[in-house]
């Protein structure tokens, strides 16, 4: 009896298997889209978001045309197949009602201080990577200082150690200076900041060529911007390394890629 029933669960798996395989060589088909993703442009062409990159995933993309929502103008070199239909993988899509952007005044934030302050350090006005730097109350919280845009500033973790809970005007017993007086942003200058740290970096990332037309111009202009908005470097240290963004994945021309 236990022999028939070994026999007849063989006999199961073995019937299964070509359908397992396929199934497990239509996920490896799929998981090597990954990295195909869209650039989403609002219906005036300009990217939707600066902070992050307006980016979608080529599902969501595919989904959205498929839907209506979006145009698609440009495509990666890459096409997926369902059982009755084939598609391009969209490069660039652009939605086809205006979506406006928000003006409302910004919360206070870590993320949005760090921003504010373009990731450089108020005292020694060094820039480093978001993970190196930290908010300082400029009237420490022990002396009633609040977390808020007009008492926070950032801070490399060296100098929020040096400076400790001293009131702004003991700074200069440890030879401490403030670079910029600490102030609340409007949402335009938060966006202007992040339109240019976003596409310097997208500069010196592996951008698609089909992103090329509708970033190029942006990118220079932010490149020369950051560029000149960087701080001088100093012997206290180094600043933190560029937080590069992966090179997208890259088929060889013509090549299909079936989601069956």
């Amino acid at each position: 009896m236990r022999r028939l029933a070994l026999a007849a669960l063989l006999a199961t798996i073995s019937a299964l298997s070509p359908s397992t395989a396929k199934i497990a060589a239509q996920q490896q088909r799929l998981n090597s889209l990954t990295g195909f993703n869209a650039l989403v442009l609002n219906a005036d062409y300009q990217p939707l978001s600066f902070l992050p990159l307006s980016v979608w995933s080529w599902q969501d993309a595919i989904k959205a045309a498929w839907q209506g929502r979006v145009d698609v103008v440009a495509e990666h070199d890459v096409t997926i197949r369902s059982a009755s239909a084939s598609f391009a993988v969209p490069s660039v899509v652009v939605l086809r009602n205006y979506e406006p952007r928000s003006i409302k005044a910004p919360r206070y934030s870590k993320r949005l201080l760090l921003l504010r302050d373009g990731y450089c350090c108020q005292y020694c006005r060094q820039r480093f990577h978001s993970s190196q730097l930290t908010a300082d109350h400029v009237i420490p919280r022990a002396a009633g200082g609040k977390s808020s845009w007009d008492n926070v500033v950032a801070s490399c973790m060296p100098c929020n150690h040096k400076k400790g809970s001293l009131p702004p005007n003991k700074l200069k017993h440890v030879g401490m200076t403030r670079a910029d007086d600490p102030f609340e942003p409007s949402a335009y200058q938060l966006e202007a900041k992040a339109r240019q740290f976003c596409l310097a970096k997208y500069k010196r990332a592996d951008i698609p060529e089909t992103w090329d037309a509708y970033l190029r111009e942006a990118i220079d202009a932010a490149d020369d911007a950051f560029q000149h908005d960087a701080p001088p470097r100093t012997r206290r240290g180094k600043a933190g390394k560029a937080h590069h963004l992966p090179a997208l994945a890259k088929p060889a021309p013509g090549v299909v890629l079936s989601s069956r």
